[in-house]
This record gives C-alpha cells, structure tokens and sequence, in this order.
C-alpha cells in the first residue's frame, strides 16, 4: 500500500492502513507513525503519596527505561497501592531490566493527562 500520512510526531510518511498480527490490514487512526505511536505508555497511578484511596492519575511516560534504555511496561498488570490507611487499585508493571520505577520518578517525569 502507499504511504498515504505524515506522522503527526517525526514528520515521517507512513500507511494509513498497517497490518495487525494476523496479517490483516487495520486502520492507523492516531495519526503517528507506528515507531512514534509506540514510544510512550500510559500509567495509572497515585497522584500524591497519601492518596487517602481516591487521588490518582494518568501519567504519560517513556517507555523506556530512564536508567538503561530497555523496554519499559514489558509486563503490565493491575494491582494495590497502599498509603498506611486506603488501598487503591493501580498500574503495575516491570521492566526488561529489572530496573524500579518509583512513583515520585513517574510523577517527575511523566504529564499528567
């Protein structure tokens, strides 16, 4: 297929269309290149460190690690952040390296959506 869109983020052409695993055609509607599209991952976690159960948020991060550069988020799953008080559910997730995200880091780093 032509390239038929200039990615929104790198300026690169690229299809409209990709192939998704099955080898079948799907729509790109984000408008980035797949490299770009991929380069960010979205986390949920506590926006404050005595989140009281309530106060979280979703932070866009790299998703690589900010130590090594490996994949970050290889593994995602949902799980419990406890203040000393309330319990939360959260983001959880591990990296390549096995390096530790913190979530002051994520809060640092990432912008809140």
């Amino acid at each position: 297929m032509p390239k038929d869109r200039t990615c929104l983020v790198c300026g690169d052409e690229y299809e409209s269309w990709e192939r998704n695993m099955k080898n079948e055609y799907h729509p790109n509607g984000e408008g980035k290149c797949s490299r770009c599209a991929e380069e960010y991952i979205i986390v949920e976690i506590p926006t404050r460190k005595e989140h009281e159960g309530f106060y979280k948020g979703k932070y866009k991060i790299k998703n690589k690690c900010p130590i090594c550069g490996n994949k970050r988020g290889f593994n995602r799953w949902k799980g419990y952040s406890f203040d000393g008080s309330r319990k939360m559910i959260v983001d959880c997730w591990s990296n390549e390296c096995d390096h530790v995200d913190f979530y002051k880091d994520i809060r640092k780093e990432g912008v809140l959506l």
